[in-house]
């Protein structure tokens, strides 16, 4: 079961660079590889922070509820706030 969860999730790699030639290809936009790399890199660091809230989502106050609270308490864990 394991095997067939690792090979059915996509690398987030993977993931941004197929958005990208998608995306190149629906605008027709020409970049230079440095802005593309940038942005590529930029992508990939906004999904693993936004991996690292959401691993971190929960009841975290206390209070009963999971709301925007809780949301600023995980961004913090994950060293965005």
């Amino acid at each position: 079961m394991l095997n067939w969860l690792k090979k059915g999730a996509m690398d987030t790699t993977e993931i941004v660079n197929v958005a990208f030639n998608k995306a190149v290809m629906q605008t027709g936009a020409a970049l230079d590889s440095e802005t593309a790399k940038w942005l590529k890199e930029s992508t990939l660091s906004a999904m693993a922070t936004a991996g690292d809230i959401a691993k971190n989502m929960s009841d975290l106050n206390g209070d009963g509820k999971i709301d925007s609270e809780d949301l600023k308490l995980a961004a913090n864990k994950a060293g965005v706030a």
